[in-house]
């Protein structure tokens, strides 16, 4: 079973690889490396300009936030 944190984290190291490294991305976002390395996910503050500069969808970055094109499933449905 997928856990959220593990979706979450994915988010980071696709970021990770667009950017280049963890370094890269501080650099481009304007934080430091330790600051980057310390993200089990993205702050939600960053996600749009980390979409901006690596081209990584913030549905990728952040699937807990945004959601992607598609069905809409109900609370119901995701406990299924």
């Amino acid at each position: 079973m997928i856990e959220k944190t593990d979706i979450l984290k994915s988010g980071v190291e696709a970021a990770f690889k667009a950017a280049g490294s963890g370094a890269a991305l501080a650099r481009l976002v304007g934080v430091s490396r330790v600051s980057v390395y310390a993200w089990d996910k993205i702050p939600a503050e960053r996600v749009v300009k980390i979409e901006e500069l690596t081209g990584v969808p913030r549905e990728t970055l952040r699937p807990d936030l945004y959601r992607g094109p598609g069905p809409v499933e109900t609370a119901t449905e995701a406990a299924e």
